[in-house]
């Protein structure tokens, strides 16, 4: 009996085992078979890129200095607007030289007025004055054309429609006669130009140009001649004692050498009046 509890005990045993390892069978088979884990590579330290190398930073030029500014122009100041002619005072004295004869228009606050050449006389020309329209007019201008106001100025235009300029200022005129000079023949050689007319006493000094007298006078070793239709040869002349003699359409003429460069000529014709040759350079 012993014997067959033992057998027993061992058979139960041995049941157990069994059937322990049946249900570790199953679970074995329940469980999926895990796959090997790779066997994982020592990770390879990649080692960090060295630093650039920084390029070393170019030389500091230095600034270039900016060009100064150019200063801006001054606006020019605008020009005072010029007062009306009416605005103006015109009373008193005004000055031309009217043909190389000074003359003086005098306007009087009574509205009067005196036209006057001192140089030659001293009577003048009287009569009546107005300004209209910006001009002045002379004797209700019958006579004279209206005087226009200029620029500070009075401008007229004589019986020849020549434009005669009045200033407030008395100019020069007239021609201050030079005295004659002993000369050799080569003080006449040149181109002279008939510039003045006078009288021997030199009270008048006209201009010769005004008058339509415009001649030029050539004079060389060869002879004169004279710029003007009919004189086309050089005239004979001779120099005797620093006076040039010369027959001028069949009349003697004589040429004076003075000591301010100039030549003095008369006609024998019209020996009262003078005739100023300058040279022409």
């Amino acid at each position: 009996m012993k014997t067959l509890r033992t057998i027993g005990i061992l058979l139960l045993a041995l049941a157990l085992t069994l059937g322990t390892f049946a249900c570790a069978g199953k679970e074995a088979e329940a469980k999926p078979t895990e796959a090997p884990k790779p066997t994982e590579a020592p990770a390879i330290e990649t080692p960090a890129p060295a630093p650039e190398t920084e390029a070393p930073a170019p030389e500091t030029e230095a600034p270039v200095p900016e060009p100064e500014p150019e200063p801006e122009p001054e606006p020019e100041p605008a020009p005072e607007p010029e007062p009306a002619p009416e605005a103006i005072d015109v009373t008193g004295d005004w000055y031309t030289g009217f043909y190389g004869v000074l003359q003086v228009l005098t306007l009087r606050p009574d509205g009067t007025y005196e036209m006057l050449s001192p140089e030659i006389t001293d009577e003048g020309t009287e009569g009546t004055w107005e300004l209209t329209d910006g001009t002045i007019v002379l004797d209700g201008g019958w006579v004279y054309d209206p005087i226009a106001i200029e620029n500070g100025t009075l401008v007229w235009s004589d019986l020849l429609s020549n434009q005669i300029v009045y200033t407030r200022e008395k100019p020069e005129t007239g021609y201050q006669q030079g005295q004659a000079v002993q000369a050799d023949a080569q003080a006449f050689y040149g181109v002279w130009k008939i510039e003045y007319i006078t009288d021997t006493a030199h009270t008048m000094t006209l201009s010769a140009e005004a008058f339509g007298v415009a001649l030029v006078f050539r004079i060389d070793e060869n002879g004169l001649t004279i710029d003007d239709e009919g004189f086309e040869q050089p005239l004979p002349y001779t120099v005797e004692n620093g006076v040039l003699n010369v027959v001028i359409d069949n009349t003697d003429t004589v040429l004076t050498a003075q000591d301010d460069g100039n030549l003095m000529m008369t006609v024998a014709s019209d020996e009262d009046v003078v005739y100023i040759l300058v040279p022409i350079k």
